[in-house]
């Protein structure tokens, strides 16, 4: 739907982030500078498989949202880092 609309690549990789399918069966698209990025982003990531921790963030929110708890992530025991990532925030800043 990015592509048919003319959206920049950085709202096909916020739907890649969420977990959308890059593997379309059909690509229409124009031919503009916006389009190329973001096509040449979407075969990209066709061409490299999600990080295992990827996979993990997807299946841990799906089912958060399935039992309908997703409201209840920031009260996992877990790091605030493992946090941040599930939410899609950048890591906490941490003095040296």
């Amino acid at each position: 739907m990015c592509l048919r609309h003319g959206c920049g690549a950085e709202y096909v990789q916020l739907l890649i982030d969420f977990g959308a399918n890059v593997y379309l069966p059909t690509l229409i698209i124009e031919k503009s500078t916006k389009q190329n990025e973001a096509l040449e982003l979407l075969l990209r990531e066709r061409g490299t498989p999600k990080t295992l921790a990827s996979h993990c963030r997807l299946a841990i929110r799906k089912h958060l949202q399935k039992i309908n708890k997703m409201n209840c992530l920031e009260q996992l025991d877990l790091p605030t880092s493992i946090l941040h990532y599930l939410q899609h925030k950048p890591p906490p800043y941490t003095a040296l």
